[in-house]
């Protein structure tokens, strides 16, 4: 799937377009549960348009984008899931999450965070349940003219849950706008 010298001619171009998606995106505040899925988006939305001027056809770009996000969080070593799962599901987590929950119905949509509900879960017995009504990613995507990108962003959901040990089952996303 990839020939030689694809990934430093990748990182060139992405590095080339980093500065245009990070113009871009919004700033979240200190306690956003969501740091790390922004700036990860706004990475492979770099790399995405790196593809791109490499000469890539959006479609090949956005799948190899999905498959290589899908083999990062698989490739993970089992004690980071161990760590995620307990951290997830600790009471502490989850009542921070419930109040940027109850926060963020204040927010404006032009901050590009997440709106968003939860019924705080075990793991084990009681699902940890959240609702999403708008999402940062999403708006990201919109941001940079490429609202397709969002769905494969989502799609890197059940990897996630599959390598950090816990089942994930959804109704729908936003980012494909079956929410």
């Amino acid at each position: 799937m990839y020939e030689e010298g694809f990934f430093g001619r990748l990182l060139d171009a992405t590095l080339a377009e980093v500065d245009a998606v990070a113009t871009v995106v919004p700033p979240l505040s200190s306690d956003s549960p969501f740091r790390f899925h922004i700036t990860a988006a706004a990475a492979m939305f770099a790399m995405e348009r790196g593809m791109e001027a490499m000469g890539l056809p959006r479609e090949e770009a956005l799948e190899r984008m999905r498959a290589m996000g899908e083999r990062y969080y698989l490739g993970m070593p089992r004690i980071a899931g161990f760590v995620v799962r307990r951290k997830l599901f600790s009471k502490g987590y989850q009542r921070s999450l419930a109040a940027y929950a109850q926060a963020s119905s204040g927010r404006r949509p032009e901050e590009g965070d997440w709106l968003f509900s939860i019924e705080p879960g075990d793991g084990k017995t009681k699902p940890l349940v959240m609702d999403f009504t708008r999402c940062g990613i999403k708006a990201l995507s919109e941001r940079l003219g490429r609202p397709n990108l969002c769905a494969p962003m989502c799609s890197l959901d059940f990897a996630m849950a599959k390598s950090f040990g816990y089942s994930m089952a959804r109704t729908g996303t936003l980012g494909t706008g079956k929410a």
